[in-house]
């Protein structure tokens, strides 16, 4: 049972946002190469196990918070089934194992990682007041992600990966605002100090704009591949309608059925998302290799 709130503690869960390390290598079409594959996923497990100590770190900073709140309070910090000290030990153990194995692999990626890390503390402790300012944090820290998988990889990136992964993680962070408005509107808890900055219109208009930059964003890097024949073409042409309905569905969920479920949680509850992701990957896995 133990077992059970340390892994909850450091959020396993969301080490799926750390398979971004992997893209370069997909879109390099070079997935396949065992050794490579192999020192992406020490950086993966470097990177997540990081990210935990930040996520503790975080947990601790809003502890008063995560007190009044209907989910977070479930927490292990929050819920008192892990004391502050054995937390602290445990962020400091993660941390230690992390950074020794992204030093292993490369010195500019442990750079580019400990960079990540303060950008969280300061995020932790002040940056997340300020809207616009906050999530901006969450998307640069997207992008390290992908820094990262490059430097390991020996990939350099595409700079239309790089802005349609930071304009993804803006829009998604501003639907995970638009859904905390909802918590608090249900379940009547005290607001945010940063979503003092946000309100519905703003958010929605955002949104928007964020969206349609994605799709031309998408559309340009998809015209600087330069597929060499038809099937490639048409197999391009199909992964640009699924973003689209990806896009789509997830403002359905924020905006029509209202949803408070943490990005994350939409990503392993909903089915049509999912279908989305799969056909994208086997579409653009066709086109590439």
């Amino acid at each position: 049972m133990l077992i059970k709130h340390y892994l909850h503690l450091i959020r396993v869960h969301h080490y799926i946002k750390n398979i971004l390390i992997f893209i370069p290598l997909f879109f390099a079409g070079n997935f396949f190469n065992p050794p490579m594959l192999y020192l992406l996923l020490i950086a993966f497990i470097s990177f997540s196990l990081c990210s935990s100590s930040v996520y503790i770190f975080n947990d601790m900073c809003d502890l008063s918070y995560d007190l009044d709140h209907p989910q977070k309070k479930l927490r292990p910090l929050a819920a008192g089934l892990i004391s502050k000290s054995a937390g602290i030990i445990f962020a400091i153990a993660c941390l230690t194992v992390g950074l020794s194995l992204m030093f292993s692999l490369s010195v500019d990626a442990a750079f580019v990682l400990i960079g990540y890390l303060i950008l969280n503390i300061f995020y932790s402790v002040y940056l997340k007041r300020f809207a616009i300012i906050d999530i901006s944090c969450i998307a640069i820290g997207f992008v390290l992600r992908l820094v990262i998988g490059s430097i390991v990889a020996h990939i350099s990136l595409s700079k239309w990966i790089i802005i349609i992964i930071f304009l993804l993680a803006l829009f998604i962070a501003l639907g995970k605002r638009k859904s905390d408005f909802f918590t608090i509107k249900s379940k009547k808890i005290n607001i945010r100090e940063s979503l003092q900055g946000y309100n519905i219109l703003f958010i929605d208009s955002s949104m928007t704009i964020i969206a349609s930059v994605v799709i031309v964003s998408y559309i340009m890097y998809f015209s600087e591949i330069n597929a060499a024949s038809l099937y490639q073409n048409i197999l391009g042409g199909i992964t640009m309608p699924l973003v689209i309905i990806g896009i789509l569905r997830y403002l359905q969920l924020i905006n029509v059925y209202q949803t408070e479920s943490s990005p994350v949680d939409i990503f392993y509850k909903d089915r049509f998302i999912q279908l989305i992701i799969l056909c994208w990957l086997l579409c653009f896995g066709l086109l590439i290799y």
